[in-house]
């Protein structure tokens, strides 16, 4: 990875390697679970890329090739479910009564392939849910959109600013160009959701849709900027009794509407967009489960790899995701109690590296990556009490260098590609940081992996074994198991088909974790099949870095109760160390340093004493350290 400037690579090696077929896919023993679903592993794709990824064509008999190569990777992988644009920036990449052909340029597929890739799923017991990535439909095109005629009086699908201008332009990073209220946008989007809904609902490889929502999403404002259309605002004044005291004939009421609402009505007005929302996602959800029960929509906020104003010595438990997301429109506790809605969040592990070549310089850019492990970013999603999943999103660098006169394939008589995209992967075992991390904050149902690229490329064999033993536990709760939090996770279930558990290890080193056992054993692990021996009610699991082992008993056996930890001593000394270097760098630091680190260093005390290692080495990665140890 040469994108940074400064940071060089160096190439130790180039292997060429001739495939004699497609990898060999992973052996997934049946399911011991009763009556439940599996939790979801897999690949997400923020753009329709299929065919550039998989080396084939946008049309048949060639895209059955990029379908078998998809389904080869995802077996290989320990996958069961992609998550892919059925809805995209534009509209529907497949046809509908409304929208059009579903042919975008630059993203050909074939005609209504969402059918085809659900064939194909069903015969390998494989998942697909179809995301709306989506800022504008065709049959919004003839929105009103001079700025005079609103202002006087003529109402319009496009979104009213607080400066009472009209937003008709924007992409990526602003809010929606269009007010989500209005019911052309809800009507145009409900029937998309509905005759899609309609068309797949008879494959069990459909597994419902997800509104992927990044500021500039169609089905939310994206900002407390936006919003202020004549008939919103009407609305809020009958459904709260606030009058607002506008005048119909003043053209700058909708700035007036801001001052006034941000002045004295602001958590009002936030809490009133929220519900007007939830309705209506509620109504998307309703479609799917009338459709089939078991039909989900998963609700995935990109808000925080849009932002960019996270401050470098702001600690990432003061971050309010929450309200946050409220702000943009959608409240986490009102969709919390819609039937059939699961929650998502984003991260993108590698935001901290492109802001560092892009934007901020070391050791600032490293608050970006610090907030992906901090406990705060998980917990008030996942206390909801309903299904939670991660999205990891790879934050990617892209070139035209093959459009340049460069020797390679065209010497060889192959076609250069002239835009390359690419993604680093971090060495083994770092690319299960984030996997270990997501689990161990939150009992996670599903979890993903991608963005424009293959997700996991380069890094299989890493992710393999971790997918394996998720994708072995039903997605129904686990209790935490007291007393094992860091550096091991340890959870439990107890059902009428077993008695369950897992243990996810938070560090980049292999550990031994010895857990108590109530009832008779012995404990299964799920992947291996193997028993684990129960001996005076304790049984030794080994733990690989960042390892995740799933076990299982009758139901009635061994239950997981408790347990203890082998092999810290050598790390805990290690960071013993490096506090008393810190602690002796700071009362020479500036006093603006000491300011910042100082409470810091408190925390990372208080965490070693706990023996929390995990967040201890967390909090020693924030940008404060960098400076202090310099």
């Amino acid at each position: 990875m040469t994108a940074e400037a400064g940071r060089p690579a160096a190439v130790a090696s180039v292997k060429v390697y001739e495939l004699s077929g497609p990898p060999a896919a992973q052996a997934r023993p049946k399911p011991r679970f009763v009556g439940a679903q599996p939790r979801r592993v897999g690949l997400y794709y923020e753009d329709p890329v299929l065919p550039l990824n998989f080396g084939g064509e946008a049309s048949f008999p060639q895209f059955a090739q990029v379908a078998d190569r998809l389904i080869a990777t995802m077996e290989a992988s320990g996958f069961n479910t992609l998550y892919y644009p059925v809805v995209w920036y534009h509209g529907p990449l497949v046809p509908t009564a409304t929208q059009g052909d579903g042919q975008q340029p630059g993203r050909p597929h074939p005609y209504d392939f969402i059918s085809y890739l659900l064939r194909r799923f069903e015969a390998h017991g494989l998942k697909l849910v179809g995301t709306f990535n989506v800022h504008d439909l065709p049959s919004l095109a003839g929105a009103e959109t001079d700025e005079d005629r609103v202002r006087a009086g003529a109402l319009t699908s496009v979104t009213v600013q607080w400066d009472s201008s009209l937003k008709t332009t924007g992409w990526h990073g602003t809010p929606n160009n269009y007010n989500p209220l209005d019911p052309s946008v809800h009507g145009a989007l409900r029937g998309v959701v509905a005759e899609l809904t309609k068309r797949y609902a008879a494959s069990p490889a459909f597994d419902g849709f997800c509104l992927h929502l990044p500021v500039h999403s169609l089905f939310w404002f994206g900002s407390l900027d936006t919003g202020y259309n004549d008939q919103n605002l009407a609305a809020f004044a009958k459904d709260t009794g606030i009058d607002l005291h506008l005048d119909p004939a003043d053209p700058f009421r909708a700035n007036h509407a801001y001052q006034a609402l941000m002045g004295s009505h602001r958590q009002r007005w936030i809490d009133w967009r929220a519900r007007r929302l939830a309705a209506q996602w509620g109504e998307y959800a309703g479609l799917l489960r009338a459709a089939r029960p078991d039909l989900t929509l998963a609700i995935n906020p990109y808000y925080s790899i849009d932002k960019n104003d996270f401050q470098p010595d702001q600690p990432p438990e003061q971050a309010d995701y929450v309200a946050e997301m409220r702000d943009y429109g959608a409240d986490p506790a009102l969709l919390a109690r819609i039937p059939g809605v699961r929650l998502m969040n984003t991260l993108s592990p590698d935001l901290y590296r492109w802001e560092r070549s892009n934007n901020r310089p070391t050791p600032e850019a490293r608050v970006y990556r610090n907030f992906n492990f901090s406990p705060s970013f998980y917990e008030p999603f996942a206390r909801l009490g309903v299904p939670y999943g991660i999205q990891l999103h790879d934050k990617y660098w892209e070139d035209a260098v093959g459009a340049k006169s460069l020797p390679g394939l065209r010497d060889w008589g192959q076609p250069e590609l002239s835009w390359r995209v690419s993604t680093p992967v971090p060495p083994a075992p770092f690319a299960l940081e984030n996997y270990a991390a997501a689990l161990g904050n939150a009992d996670i149902t599903t979890l993903t992996k991608g963005g424009f690229v293959v997700g996991t490329v380069g890094i299989e064999d890493q992710i393999a074994p971790w997918a394996a033993a998720f994708g072995q536990l039903p997605a129904v709760p686990f209790a935490d198991v007291a007393g094992l939090a860091d550096p091991v996770r340890v959870r439990a279930c107890q059902g009428a088909d077993g008695e369950w558990a897992y243990a996810q290890n938070r560090l980049a080193q292999p550990l031994e974790l010895v857990v108590s056992v109530a009832g008779r054993g012995p404990l299964t692990d799920l992947v291996s099949g193997q028993t684990l021996p129960v001996t005076d009610g304790k049984a030794t699991i080994a733990l690989p870095p960042y390892g995740l082992v799933a076990l299982w008993s009758p139901a009635g056996g061994a239950r997981v109760q408790g347990g203890a930890l082998r092999g810290t001593g050598p790390l805990r000394a290690a960071l013993r160390t490096r506090l008393d270097g810190l602690n002796a760098s700071l009362p020479a630091a500036p006093e603006a340093e000491r300011a910042v680190a100082a409470p810091r260093l408190a925390l990372a005390e208080k965490l070693l004493a706990e023996g929390r290692l995990a967040r201890l080495i967390e909090v020693l990665d924030e940008p404060w350290e960098a400076r202090l140890r310099r």
